[in-house]
């Protein structure tokens, strides 16, 4: 669905409006194999075999409002705004074997349920100073970012047999201490709060020499975000009390509707002294939680001059960046924060002749930098279902030019 609005007042104000929403579902099946190399000589072993069903809702709302005003036919203001919420809903299946030689199977699920909420919005202007020759250009932007996982649950079940068709149940898998977050009734709960505040400007002045054209143009901005990470995973153990009270096996292969209800949960009606039921656990760790924040300040200068009627090009300047990361969290049962400072210099160049009208050589020479992201630094652990891998950070990555 989408409603759009745009109207221009007296040629000096414009308002646009839009409303969007789009959803979606899918269903993907898919078969995922692990493969052991066992050496030289020897055949690729298959150790592992999945059949998974994916379901997926996927929706999408927006609304959009500008609005620009020219106060004068060389200074004009605007404002931008943009309001987004996206959510996805997955239901994942799996059934196969997690040792095809040890006759070992799986059967579980996942229910995973994202939402997203963004809000950006740019003050800008842009002014045409006539006696000095100069244009000025500036935007002031805020955005915020809201992630949240409510309650990621996994169900998992398992039981060894030669065949998987055989009659023995499948039994839930569930830890004495601790909670996994490959265990049946795990829950993991995750939000995240991010916002930045940036401010951008730019100078420019043209001018002539001789036959020649060129541009200078010099500008800065500053950026600073912040942000807060929260995690923690919650689950089910077997209340016992040593040789008292054993834990109630049977409650393994109760169905995804019944095994936690409420006459699963403390100590229960067990044959002898079989009364343990369920408790919850909770396993969260202090790296499952950290704050961080940077601050960008850059500064650059550039030129444009062109030659020979604009036949050649050049196209030049430097950025100066100086970058400052800092990164709060549990590291080995100690608080630690990583505070770091970074300058570079950036240069760059570009060459560029118009060899024919439809043909131009170009050369070009520049640095960048890539510095890593506040999760690729946090040593928080993630288990993705899909795949199984335990995805986390790195406290001691660095920067790349």
């Amino acid at each position: 669905a989408l409603a759009n609005v745009g109207k221009v007042f007296k040629k000096d104000f414009g308002s646009v409006f839009a409303l969007t929403y789009n959803s979606s579902t899918n269903t993907t099946f898919t078969t995922r194999r692990d493969f052991n190399e066992q050496g030289t000589n020897y055949p690729v072993d298959k150790y592992t075999e999945y059949k998974d069903t994916t379901y997926s809702n996927v929706v999408l709302a927006s609304a959009l409002w500008n609005l620009s005003y020219k106060v004068h036919p060389n200074h004009q203001f605007g404002f931008k705004n943009l309001y987004s919420v996206n959510t996805e809903d997955r239901v994942i299946t799996r059934k196969g074997s997690t040792d095809i030689g040890a006759g070992t199977w799986e059967s579980s699920s996942v229910r995973w349920f994202t939402q997203n909420k963004i809000y950006s919005g740019q003050f800008n202007g842009d002014h045409y100073i006539e006696k000095a020759k100069l244009k000025f250009k500036w935007v002031a932007g805020y955005s915020n970012i809201k992630r949240e996982i409510p309650n990621l649950r996994r169900m998992t079940r398992a039981k060894n047999t030669p065949l998987e068709t055989d009659s023995v149940p499948y039994t839930a898998v569930i830890g004495s201490q601790g909670v996994s977050p490959s265990s049946c009734g795990s829950m993991l709960f995750q939000r995240t709060d991010e916002s930045m505040k940036s401010i951008k400007y730019d100078l420019s002045r043209a001018f002539t020499i001789g036959k020649s054209k060129h541009e200078i143009q010099i500008g800065g901005s500053h950026i600073y975000r912040e942000r807060s990470f929260t995690s923690r995973l919650l689950g089910y153990n077997f209340y016992t009390n040593g040789s008292k009270i054993y834990k109630n096996d049977s409650l393994l292969t109760l169905d995804d509707a019944n095994i936690f209800s409420s006459s699963s949960i403390g100590i229960i009606n067990g044959p002898g002294k079989r009364d343990g039921g369920f408790m919850v656990g909770e396993s969260t760790t202090p790296t499952d939680n950290y704050q961080a924040s940077s601050m960008l300040h850059a500064g650059y200068v550039m030129a444009d001059s062109r030659f020979f009627n604009s036949k050649l090009r050049f196209i030049y300047g430097a950025r100066l960046e100086s970058y400052r990361q800092k990164l709060s969290t549990i590291i080995y049962g100690l608080p630690g924060t990583s505070d770091t400072t970074v300058v570079d210099i950036l240069p760059s160049l570009n060459i560029v002749y118009g060899l024919t009208d439809k043909i131009n050589i170009r050369l070009a020479y520049f640095k960048t930098v890539a510095r890593p992201e506040f999760r690729e630094l946090a040593a928080f652990q993630f288990l993705d279902f899909t795949t199984l891998y335990q995805i986390s950070g790195n406290p001691e990555l660095k920067r790349s030019k």
